[in-house]
């Protein structure tokens, strides 16, 4: 208070001194790691004496922006941009003292990964590899995560394979799709266009038909049939019959015939058989009439050889040589009256001397 001259007192008055030496206490709260969507950065600070008067934030980065302030002690600052940007964090209190800039990074990745599963066309008669290729964008979050799903002959649920992996094989037989996804350490998600792997071990089937004993009088025919069930086939011997021709040509014995077939893997499959010729009375009496074609001299031929017959019928080898002997012979005249051509004389004569013992 003051008095004055005369003795008069005023008043008192009080003074009360206010003294902030304190910057303001800045903190911020924003999630953690890569997002795929805009983050929310929220500015909180505090001041025990004077009072925050207002919030300064900055940015560098995928999100730069200049500096900006709003009068309150708490404010949310939303980040939007893909990459990274550095938040500069600050506050001012009544009495101008400003904080220490804090930073805060936020990682911001919308694009997903890059993935593809690329299979070698065609059937395949061994494991094959499917190749695998699978990247994050340069700057992005980076591969987290890649998993296969095979589905058909091999059938594999998601599993997860190295980040560095190259290739995935598929060894069981028959069809197989396989399909990749990629993650990448945002969340984002990217899954490959199927890739099919066709995978045939086993041979193809190959059948021979007609493998018998034939009469020098009969047609010889072996077949041949081929099926693959898987791959299917893409060549064989079988389109037609590995023998068709008169027995009586084809000279007697054993005859081996094979066939081989390759299917549209490359798996090839070879057989083999043996079919026979023979001959007999009955056969070389047919056979003659057939050459002689009615000719006049053919009911001779025919006795002799029916002789011939009655003589190896009763074991009568002398008999019989002397019998042959006559067909033989006459053959010679066929030929001179027309009956016969010397090629045919020739075959019968040499199918009559294989029925001597």
């Amino acid at each position: 208070y003051a008095t004055d001259v005369a003795g008069n007192a005023g008043a008192p008055v009080t003074a009360v001194a206010r003294i902030d030496r304190t910057p303001p206490e800045v903190a911020a709260l924003a999630a953690d790691g890569w997002r795929n969507t805009d983050v929310d950065v929220t500015l909180q600070a505090a001041d025990a004496l004077s009072g925050v008067a207002e919030l300064v934030a900055r940015a560098e980065g995928a999100g730069a922006f200049a500096a900006s302030s709003v009068a309150a002690d708490t404010a949310t600052v939303t980040v939007s941009a893909e990459g990274i940007t550095t938040l500069w964090l600050s506050a001012v209190d009544r009495v101008g003292h400003a904080a220490a800039e804090i930073p805060v990074e936020v990682r911001i990745d919308r694009t997903p990964p890059v993935v593809t599963a690329t299979a070698p066309a065609g059937w395949y008669n061994a494991p094959v590899d499917v190749s695998v290729v699978a990247s994050d964008e340069p700057g992005g979050s980076g591969l987290a995560r890649l998993t296969v799903v095979a589905a058909g002959a091999e059938d594999v649920p998601p599993l997860d394979l190295a980040l560095t992996t190259t290739a995935y094989t598929v060894s069981l037989e028959g069809v197989t799709t396989v399909t990749l996804t990629a993650e990448d350490g945002a969340t984002n998600q990217a899954v490959s266009a199927p890739a099919t792997v066709h995978v045939d071990l086993t041979l193809p089937e190959v059948t021979l038909s007609g493998l018998r004993a034939y009469t020098v009088d009969e047609q010889v025919v072996v077949g041949c049939e081929a099926s693959d069930a898987l791959s299917g086939i893409a060549s064989s011997e079988c389109g037609a019959p590995r023998v068709d021709a008169p027995a009586w040509s084809l000279g007697l014995g054993s005859h081996a015939v094979s066939a081989e077939a390759t299917d549209l893997a490359g798996n090839v499959r070879l057989v083999t058989g043996s079919y026979e010729v023979l001959v007999t009375f009955d056969s070389l009496v047919t056979l003659t009439e057939r050459f002689a074609d009615g000719a006049p001299s053919t009911s001779g031929l025919v006795a002799k050889l029916r002789a011939a017959e009655a003589a190896f019928d009763k074991g009568n080898d002398n008999a019989l040589a002397g019998k042959i002997g006559a067909f033989r012979n006459a053959l010679h005249g066929a030929v001179a009256g027309g009956a016969l051509t010397a090629a045919q004389a020739e075959v019968l004569d040499t199918l009559a001397a294989a029925l001597l013992p």
